[in-house]
C-alpha cells in the first residue's frame, strides 16, 4: 500500500538540506532536519517515519582488527541501517561512510537479522546510496573472529541518486527512494528486544495506543457497572495478589489497561505470524482477531478465551478497540513475519509491566531464551531414550520454557519420522509441555508463544488445545475455590460471585479429567440455553440425562454415591450459572471453571519440570493471603527455616517441591532456576539438608547438578538446579557448570558442613582447625537491633534549640541525607517542628555509623518511647501531651503518615523478637557492635557510659553484644574485623549481584567464646592493643578524618579505614594471631 507523499514538502526539504550542506553543518543537523520534515512529507506517518526518530544511535557490535568493537548506527529503520555524513562530495567522506555501513550491517547480522533483509544506506540527505549484501564470508575467514565484522561483508550498490538540484523530479525521486528502502514492509526483525523497544511501555509511541484503551475502559466501567463490579471483584480477589502489600486486594486500573494493550498487541502479532505476513484487515477481521474467532477458524479454539477482558472484545465496546488495533496493525507492518524466530517475544514487555505495577509474584524477570534453551535441552537429554517429553512449567510467565520445549520436541518428532502437518504429531506436540500461571496476561502471551513455535505443525482441519492455563499451580488461591474441612479432609467450594456450590473432591482428580471437562462444557451450554428463555427451562431429569450421557461418552465408572453427588453438583452449578447470566454477571465463569481446576486434574502425569518460579521471600508479601498458604507449604514439606529465618524463605523452593510432589511421575527429571542464595543462605538450610525427605508430606527429590548462571543475566545472581524425583544417593558432590550465553565451564560443587550448617560450594572442603559448637561460641552474646522503620518518620534535620530540638526536611545534599538515602517507604516525608522535647529524641545507631574499630555518634531520631525502670515502653497519650504541643504535633504527624498508634508503632519497632525491649546495659558494660549485611564483617566496641542506655536505640542493621571486660570486647572486635574470619565464612555467605552479602551471625557462630586464660586468645588481645595504639595516631591524620564521618559513603569509608589499618606496622602480627585461632 503506497503511502501518501507530499512532493512539495520533499522539494522544500531538499532545498533546506542543500543550504545546510553548503553552510558546512554537521551530520546530526542534517539528520534532525530530515526527521522533522518526514511527518510533513508523509502526513499519514507510516511506521518507518516514526522509526526514523526512535531508531537513532542504535548499538552495533562487531569484530574488527582482531578485537570486539561497537559503534552506534546513525539510524536503524527496520532492517535498514543508515549512515549520514555531512557532505558525500568531501574528500574521503564516501569511503569512510561506506566502511561504517559495513560495520553496522555486520552488527545487525550478529544481532540475528537475516542477510537477505539487510539494506545499508549512505547519505548526506541530498545524495542517497542503497546497498545490499552480496557476500558474507565464514567467521573463520578472519583470524580470531568470534562475530562478524566489516571484513566479512561485501556490499553491492542497489540504487543511487543525486538530488542536489532540488527540483520537482528530484522531489519525486526522494519520496520513491525513502519508501523503497526505508519503508520496506517486513524489514524489521521480530524479536523480544525490538518489539519492546518499538512498542513497549517505555517507547515514545506506546502512550498513543494506551490512551484510547484507557478511555475505553473508563467508558465500559461507567456503562456497565454491574459487570464491571464482577471484574473488579475477581481481579482484587485473585490477580491483584500478584503484587506486594501495597497492591493486595486492590483494583489497579493502570495494570488492567496495560494488560489489555499487550494482549491486543499479542493477538495481532499471532495473526500476522499465522498469515506469514503483515495483515491489512477490515473491521470484521480485526474484531475476529480480538474475540478469537479468527484463531478458532484456524484450529486454535482456546487461544483467545472469554477472560477478564472478554467483555471489552465484544459489542458494544469492541468497536473502540478495533480502532486501536488498526493503528497497532499498521505499526506491525514493519516486522518480518515470514521468518519470525521461535522465541519468547514478550518477556521484556512483561518485565516492563511488572516494574510499572510492582507485580511481585511475576517473579524476578524474564528468562532469556538462550538460558531457557540450554536448560530445556539438558533436562530433555536426561529422559530415557525414545521417550517424548511430558513437561510441566508451573509458573510459565510469558512462555520461554514453553517455546524452547516445543522446539526441541519437534526435533524429537522429526527424528522419529514425524512430519509437520501430521495430526498425530500435532497431538503429541500438545502434550510436550503443560503450563500454568496466575497472571492472565502471562497465560495469553505464553499461548501465543506456543503458536509461534508450533505454526508449521498445525494440521488443517484439526484442532489443537493449547496446554497453557490460567491457574494457581499451588491451588492456594483461585477465584472460585476455598479449602475447608473440620477433619482435615480436603474439600472444595465454588464461589461464583454471589452463588456457592460444593464441589465433590473426586471430580477434580487426574483420573476424572475428561469427565469433569465434559460436565462443565455441556452443563454450561444447558445453563446458557435456559437463561435465554423467559424463565428457567432446566429440569432435574435433563440434568440427570446429561450426567449419564457424559459418563457413557467418557467411559468413566462412578459408584452410586459418586453418581448421585455428580448430579447434585450439576444441579446447583447450572442453577448458579443461569442466575448469574440473568443478572448480567456471567461471561467469564466458563473461562474460570475451565482453567482454575486444571492443576488438580493433571496431577502425577509429567516426566519433567522446567521452570523459573518467582523469587521472593515471605517477608515481601506480608499482608498477601499467599503468605499463609506458602508458610503452610514450607512447613508441610520440611523446608521452613527455624526462628526469624522463616520470613526469608524463598517461595521458589516451595514451588519446586510442590511441583515435584504433586505433578511428577517417579524418576522424572527436573530443571529449575533458583536464586543462588540456595547455595548457602541460612533460610535455605532445611532445603539443602533435604528436610523434605522426612517431612509431614515427604518429597522424593535428588539434586544432581548445579549451573552457576553468568552475572547480569538477572538482577540477582542465579543458579539452575537439576535433579530427579528419586531418593538422593548420599554423594557429597554435584556436577557443576558456569554457564553464560556463549560459554560453559565444568566445575564441581561440594557439600560442606560447619557448625550444624551446610553449603554447596565449588571450594573443596578443608578440615577446620577450630570446631566451635554454637553454645561455646560468641553467637549467644549477640542480638539484632530494633526495626527502626520507616526511617522517613524517624530521621529529620535536627538542630538543638535551647532544651529542645528544631526539626526540618532532609533534602538531597543535606548532611543528614545519609539517614534516608537507602529508604523507600516515606523517603520524602517532610516534617517541620520547633522546640520538640529532648525526651522523644534519641541517638539512633545504624550500620552507617560503624566502621572497623570506629563507631560514630548516633543520629537524632524522633521516637514516642521512653526508657523507664522496666525498660523500653511506648509513651502514653497524656505523657506525650505533657511534653507540649510542638512535641505532640510532631509525633501525631509522623504516626499519621504510617497510620499507626503509638502502641502499634512500638510493636513494629520492637517486633515479636523484642528487639527494642531487650536493649539495656550499664555504664560499666562493654558493648561490641557488628554489621548485619555487606560482604566484609565489621566491628567496633565502646564502654556503656559512652552511649547511655536510656538515650540510645540500636537499629536492626547492627548486631550488638554486651560483655564484662574490655579485653573480651577487644578479642571479639579483633576477630570480626580480621581477614581470617572472611575466609572462614565465605562459603556460607549468600551472594547478590555485587558479591557476598547478609553476614548476620555467620562470624559469631564460628568464633570461640573468650577465655582469658587461653594463650591464643591473649595473643589476639595483645596484638590488637598494639594495632589500636598505632591506629589512635593514624586516625587523626587529615586523610582519615573525613572517613570517620557517617556522611561518607559507608563502603568507601570502611574500605579506606581497612586499607589504612593494613599499612600499620602491627597489622601482620594481629592477622597472624587471628589466623592461628581459626586455623586458616
Amino acid at each position: 500500500m503506497m503511502e501518501k507523499y507530499v512532493e512539495a514538502q520533499g522539494k522544500a526539504f531538499l532545498k533546506e538540506a542543500s543550504d545546510l550542506i553548503r553552510e558546512g553543518k554537521a551530520e546530526d543537523v542534517l539528520r534532525h532536519a530530515l526527521s522533522a520534515k518526514l511527518p510533513l512529507m508523509f502526513p499519514d506517518q507510516p511506521w518507518w517515519t516514526k522509526a526514523h526518530v526512535t531508531g537513532t544511535e542504535s548499538l552495533a557490535k562487531f569484530h574488527e582488527l582482531g578485537a570486539k568493537k561497537h559503534g552506534f548506527v546513525d539510524v536503524l529503520v527496520g532492517a535498514t541501517v543508515i549512515e549520514y555524513e555531512r557532505d558525500l562530495h568531501a574528500l574521503g567522506t564516501f569511503a569512510h561512510g561506506l566502511h561504517q555501513v559495513k560495520q553496522y550491517c555486520a552488527g545487525q547480522l550478529n544481532a540475528g537479522t537475516p542477510r537477505d533483509l539487510l539494506v545499508g544506506v549512505l547519505s548526506d540527505t541530498v545524495r542517497w546510496h542503497a546497498f545490499g549484501i552480496s557476500e558474507v564470508k565464514d567467521l573463520s575467514a578472519v583470524p580470531g573472529a568470534t562475530s562478524f565484522g566489516p571484513e566479512h561483508i561485501e556490499l553491492a550498490e542497489i540504487e543511487s541518486c543525486d538530488l542536489s538540484a532540488a527540483g520537482d523530479v528530484e522531489a519525486k525521486k526522494l519520496g520513491a527512494f525513502l519508501v523503497r528502502h526505508l519503508g520496506r514492509e517486513g524489514g524489521r526483525l521480530l524479536a523480544a528486544l525490538t518489539l519492546a523497544k518499538d512498542l513497549g511501555f517505555n517507547s515514545p509511541f506506546c502512550q498513543a495506543h494506551v490512551q484510547p484503551i484507557d478511555a475505553l475502559v473508563d467508558h465500559a466501567f461507567a456503562h456497565d457497572p454491574t459487570y464491571a463490579s464482577l471484574i473488579t471483584k475477581l481481579w482484587t480477589d485473585f490477580v491483584s495478589y500478584l503484587g506486594g502489600d501495597a497492591a493486595a486486594g486492590k483494583f489497579d486500573k493502570g495494570s488492567y489497561v496495560g494488560e489489555l494493550y499487550i494482549l491486543t498487541l499479542a493477538k495481532l502479532i499471532c495473526a500476522n505470524v499465522l498469515n506469514g505476513r503483515a495483515l491489512i484487515s477490515d473491521n470484521a477481521e480485526l474484531q475476529a482477531i480480538l474475540d478469537g474467532s479468527f484463531f478458532k477458524a484456524r484450529g486454535l479454539p482456546n487461544l483467545v478465551e472469554y477472560d477478564y477482558f472478554g467483555w471489552l472484545n465484544a459489542s458494544p465496546y469492541v468497536s473502540d478497540l478495533v480502532a486501536v488495533a488498526r493503528e497497532l496493525q499498521n505499526d506491525l507492518r514493519a516486522y518480518d513475519f515470514e521468518s519470525s524466530p521461535a522465541e519468547d517475544l514478550f518477556g521484556t514487555l512483561m518485565a516492563q509491566l511488572a516494574a510499572r505495577s510492582q507485580r511481585l509474584l511475576l517473579g524476578q524477570e524474564w528468562t532469556p531464551s538462550w538460558l531457557a534453551g540450554k536448560l530445556v535441552e539438558h533436562v530433555m537429554s536426561a529422559l530415557p531414550e525414545g521417550q517424548q517429553p511430558r513437561f510441566i512449567d508451573m509458573c510459565c510467565g510469558s512462555g520461554a520454557m514453553i517455546v524452547e520445549t516445543v522446539k526441541r520436541a519437534q526435533q524429537r518428532l522429526r527424528a522419529a519420522g514425524r512430519v509437520p502437518g501430521d495430526p498425530a504429531a500435532l497431538s503429541e506436540l500438545t502434550t510436550a509441555i503443560t503450563a500454568f500461571d496466575i497472571d492472565p496476561l502471562a497465560v495469553m502471551l505464553a499461548k501465543v508463544g506456543w503458536v509461534l513455535a508450533s505454526k508449521d505443525w498445525l494440521a488443517a482441519g484439526h484442532e489443537a488445545q493449547i496446554p497453557v492455563y490460567h491457574a494457581d499451580s499451588l491451588l492456594a488461591n483461585t477465584p472460585v475455590t476455598k479449602v475447608f474441612s473440620a477433619t482435615g479432609e480436603e474439600q472444595r467450594k465454588l464461589t461464583l460471585d454471589t452463588e456457592e456450590v460444593q464441589l465433590p473432591q473426586f471430580l477434580i482428580t487426574a483420573s476424572n479429567q475428561t469427565l469433569f471437562d465434559a460436565l462443565l462444557s455441556r452443563g454450561y451450554d444447558m445453563a446458557m440455553s435456559s437463561a435465554a428463555a423467559t424463565s428457567t427451562t432446566l429440569t432435574d431429569q435433563d440434568i440427570e440425562t446429561m450426567v449419564d450421557a457424559v459418563l457413557s461418552d467418557t467411559g468413566v465408572a462412578l459408584t452410586i454415591d459418586e453418581r448421585a453427588a455428580s448430579i447434585e453438583f450439576c444441579k446447583k452449578l447450572l442453577s448458579a450459572l443461569e442466575k448469574l447470566q440473568r443478572a448480567g454477571r456471567n461471561g467469564i465463569w466458563a473461562f474460570v471453571l475451565r482453567n482454575s481446576f486444571r492443576p488438580a486434574l493433571v496431577a502425577g502425569r509429567f516426566n519433567g519440570v522446567v521452570t523459573n518460579p518467582p523469587w521472593l521471600t515471605l517477608s515481601k508479601i506480608a499482608s498477601n493471603p499467599y503468605q499463609d498458604a506458602l508458610k503452610a507449604k514450607s512447613d508441610l514439606h520440611g523446608i521452613k527455616a527455624p526462628g526469624s529465618s522463616h520470613l526469608h524463605v524463598e517461595i521458589a523452593t516451595i514451588f519446586l517441591l510442590h511441583a515435584v510432589e504433586r505433578y511428577l511421575t517417579p524418576g522424572a527429571v527436573i530443571g529449575c532456576i533458583l536464586p543462588d542464595t540456595v547455595l548457602n543462605g541460612s533460610h535455605h538450610e532445611p532445603f539443602r539438608s533435604a528436610g523434605y525427605l522426612t517431612a509431614n508430606k515427604p518429597v522424593q527429590f535428588a539434586p544432581g547438578e548445579i549451573w552457576k548462571i553468568a552475572n547480569q543475566t538477572f538482577k540477582n545472581e542465579a543458579i539452575v538446579l537439576f535433579g530427579s524425583k528419586s531418593h538422593p544417593s548420599g554423594s557429597t558432590t554435584f556436577a557443576g557448570r558456569d554457564v553464560g550465553r556463549t560459554s560453559e565451564i565444568a566445575t564441581t560443587y561440594h557439600i560442606i558442613k560447619s557448625n550444624g550448617r551446610t553449603a554447596w560450594t565449588t571450594t573443596p572442603p578443608a578440615e577446620p582447625a577450630v570446631k566451635v559448637a554454637t553454645k561455646k561460641s560468641i553467637g549467644p552474646l549477640f542480638r539484632q537491633g530494633a526495626d527502626v522503620m520507616p526511617r522517613g518518620i524517624v530521621f529529620h534535620a535536627a538542630a538543638k534549640s535551647g532544651a529542645g530540638w528544631n526539626l526540618g526536611p532532609i533534602n538531597a545534599g543535606s548532611p543528614f541525607y545519609f539517614l534516608r538515602s537507602d529508604g523507600h517507604r516515606l523517603k520524602d516525608f517532610a516534617l517541620t517542628a520547633n522546640s520538640v522535647s529532648d525526651q522523644v529524641m534519641f541517638d539512633v545507631l545504624i550500620s552507617k555509623h560503624l566502621a572497623p574499630y570506629e563507631l560514630a555518634a548516633g543520629a537524632k531520631g524522633l521516637l514516642p518511647f521512653r526508657y523507664g525502670t522496666g525498660g523500653w515502653e511506648p509513651r502514653t497519650g497524656p505523657g506525650i501531651a505533657a511534653l507540649g504541643g510542638a512535641t505532640g504535633g510532631a509525633i501525631k504527624a509522623a504516626l499519621t503518615a504510617i497510620n499507626e498508634s503509638v502502641d502499634e508503632f512500638f510493636e513494629t519497632v520492637d517486633s515479636d523478637r523484642k528487639k527494642l525491649s531487650g536493649q539495656g546495659w550499664t555504664g560499666q558494660d562493654w558493648l561490641v557492635f557488628a554489621s548485619a549485611g555487606g560482604k566484609l564483617p565489621c566491628a567496633a566496641y565502646v564502654r556503656g557510659d559512652q552511649i547511655p542506655c536510656g538515650k540510645t536505640v540500636i537499629d536492626q542493621t547492627l548486631y550488638w553484644g554486651r560483655v564484662a571486660t574490655e579485653d573480651e570486647a577487644i578479642y571479639i572486635t579483633a576477630l570480626i574485623n580480621s581477614q581470617a574470619v572472611i575466609e572462614v565464612i565465605k562459603a556460607h555467605q549468600p551472594r547478590g549481584a555485587f558479591g557476598e552479602r547478609h553476614i548476620h551471625k555467620l562470624a559469631f557462630d564460628r568464633t570461640p567464646a573468650f577465655d582469658a586464660a587461653n594463650p591464643d586468645h591473649r595473643a589476639i588481645v595483645d596484638a590488637t592493643k598494639a594495632l589500636l595504639s598505632e591506629w589512635a595516631t593514624r586516625r587523626t591524620q587529615p586523610d582519615m578524618q573525613p572517613m570517620l564521618s557517617p556522611q561518607k559513603h559507608m563502603i568507601t569509608r570502611r574500605t579506606k579505614i581497612r586499607a589504612a589499618l593494613v599499612q600499620l606496622p602491627g597489622w601482620d602480627a594481629y592477622q597472624d594471631a587471628c589466623a592461628n585461632l581459626y586455623g586458616v
